[in-house]
């Protein structure tokens, strides 16, 4: 499951991040609300809330699924986590997450390994050499790096 993870740092540039624009849902009286709990499936979505504020599903750096207000560097934590990276934040400041910016994004690195099903085709789809084979993605790690003064 992807997650983010916040270190503290004291210094860092500042570089301008362009992110995927996506649209929320309509609000509707059973909308998530900021704080509240949301599922895997929800992971990277946006919603409205009840209160017809744009809202973000991401996870924290302990795992759980939460609602937050869309705003500053929201949506970009939410289009990689829904992207399937693990999210690792350098953060400047203090301030709630929907009020920083996001000054980098950076280290993007995908982790893979190649399997082998010892098939006897050779040139066949998937195939190497005498066997074929597969790559599957074992994990996906991305740092972003935030200004929360």
């Amino acid at each position: 499951m992807p997650i983010f993870r916040i270190k503290a740092v004291t210094t860092g540039a500042t570089f301008a991040v362009a992110g995927a624009l996506t649209f929320a849902a309509p609000a509707g009286a059973d909308g998530p609300e900021v704080g509240s709990p949301c599922d895997g499936h929800e992971l990277g979505k946006s919603a409205t809330a009840s209160d017809g504020a744009a809202v973000n599903c991401i996870a924290d750096d302990a795992g759980q699924m939460t609602w937050f207000a869309d705003g500053g560097a929201v949506q970009t934590l939410a289009d990689l986590q829904a992207q399937g990276y693990t999210v690792t934040v350098d953060q400047i400041g203090d301030n709630p997450l929907n009020t920083c910016v996001v000054t980098d994004v950076h280290n993007a690195m995908t982790t893979s390994q190649r399997l082998g099903s010892g098939g006897t085709t050779p040139g066949g789809t998937g195939s190497f050499g005498d066997h074929h084979s597969s790559t599957i993605t074992l994990v996906k790690t991305i740092d972003v790096s935030l200004d929360c003064r």
